[in-house]
């Protein structure tokens, strides 16, 4: 008796379930230019930025939030702040 319990206790366990969840509505992230991707930017927010020396950073976006003088006082995470005047470089000041 035991013994079938355990297995049945087993099969039970060794179960895989699934959660359901309703379709959403997919965003579209593309956009025409940087300056309309940081639109809706608010000053203070916090920034992730990819990209490792000089390969794959998203100058054109990093250009277009120094072109804003209204956004200030980011926060931003990565693992390369640049060179002075390049990249990241060209949003710190000193």
């Amino acid at each position: 008796m035991r013994a079938s319990r355990l297995s049945a206790s087993r099969a039970l366990c060794s179960r895989r379930e699934f959660s359901s969840f309703t379709a959403r509505r997919a965003i579209n992230k593309i956009y025409s230019s940087a300056s309309e991707a940081i639109k809706d930017m608010k000053a203070g927010t916090t920034i992730l930025v990819g990209g490792f020396g000089f390969s794959g950073v998203p100058n054109s976006l990093i250009n277009a939030l120094r072109d804003r003088p209204d956004l200030k006082d980011f926060t931003v995470v990565s693992n390369n702040a640049g060179m002075p005047g390049v990249g990241l470089g060209e949003c710190v000041e000193i």
